[in-house]
């Protein structure tokens, strides 16, 4: 993960889910953010500041989370527009 830069690993360390240390269950989600961070930037920068993220995880939180790390692989700029609805 040498492609992270320090900014967005304290992002993510910052996360008290993860500052908590990171439960079984959190392992895929916080392995999402990380691919976020170093593929999918502008969408990572977006995504770490929703309350919902900070706050931890329910699961349709995470089944969210998941869909917008796919449709970042496909396409950044909807998946950061997506996360920018009022709804989010």
């Amino acid at each position: 993960m040498e492609q992270l830069n320090p900014t967005e690993v304290k992002a993510i360390e910052e996360l008290p889910w993860v500052a908590d240390g990171i439960e079984e269950s959190e392992i895929k989600e916080v392995w999402i953010l990380l691919d976020l961070a170093v593929n999918y930037t502008p969408t990572f920068q977006t995504v770490i500041e929703l309350f919902w993220v900070s706050d931890g995880l329910s699961q349709p939180e995470q089944a969210v989370l998941e869909s917008i790390g796919l449709i970042a692989s496909h396409n950044v700029q909807l998946a950061t527009q997506l996360i920018t609805l009022s709804w989010m």
